[in-house]
């Protein structure tokens, strides 16, 4: 028997291919990202479809404990924290220089920060294993500094504040309450939008 055969992980559109060729066996499919090959005998390799299928609906579960909530919650902002980290340092160092960048920054973490980190480099600021720079501290320098960052988080600035602090106000370590489901999808919405901005200014 022969086997359908992936170069790549599944895209979407190479899944709906692989779906129209269990339909239509005989065919060869290409794309610009993958190939397909089979016979009238073949032993069609599914695995790549549902793994495609598990990734695009992964954060769709309705019925979810309060530990299953804080744990998606918890995954999606540690992806999104460290984009955030570089999104900021990066058009903050290109729009104001790396010593008017600095200043800014530490203007914002508070006294105790300024004096303990003043003589870091803004990239050591920004790295979690040597300084402390908080979800919340991101969420005011793009907040106090919005003309640099509109383009990218715009142009509601308010929506922006509103999806960065119910996205931290649920934490993993902030566990004194339950979620119910409707605060779950209202983070959802939030990481959502977030997660687009994001890969869409890193894509």
């Amino acid at each position: 028997n022969s086997a359908a055969h992936l170069s790549t992980p599944p895209t979407e559109a190479s899944a709906a291919a692989i779906l129209t060729l269990t339909r239509f066996p005989n065919r060869t499919l290409k794309s610009d990202t993958f190939q397909l090959n089979t016979t009238n005998d073949y032993d069609f390799r599914i695995d790549a479809v549902k793994k495609y299928l598990m990734q695009k609906n992964r954060y769709k579960k309705v019925t979810m404990s309060t530990d299953e909530m804080r744990g998606e919650i918890s995954e999606r902002r540690n992806w999104l924290e460290p984009r955030l980290r570089k999104i900021v340092r990066s058009l903050l160092k290109a729009t104001d220089g790396e010593a008017a960048a600095k200043i800014r920054v530490l203007d914002i973490l508070g006294e105790k920060r300024k004096n303990e980190y003043g003589a870091l480099s803004l990239k050591d600021i920004f790295d979690p294993n040597i300084a402390e720079i908080y979800f919340e501290d991101l969420r005011k320098i793009i907040n106090k500094e919005w003309p640099t960052f509109k383009n990218v988080f715009g142009p509601d600035q308010e929506r922006f504040n509103m999806n960065m602090k119910t996205v931290n106000s649920y934490r993993v370590d902030a566990h004194a309450q339950d979620i119910s489901q409707e605060e779950m999808s209202l983070v959802r919405v939030c990481l959502g939008l977030l997660e687009k901005q994001v890969n869409a200014y890193l894509d």
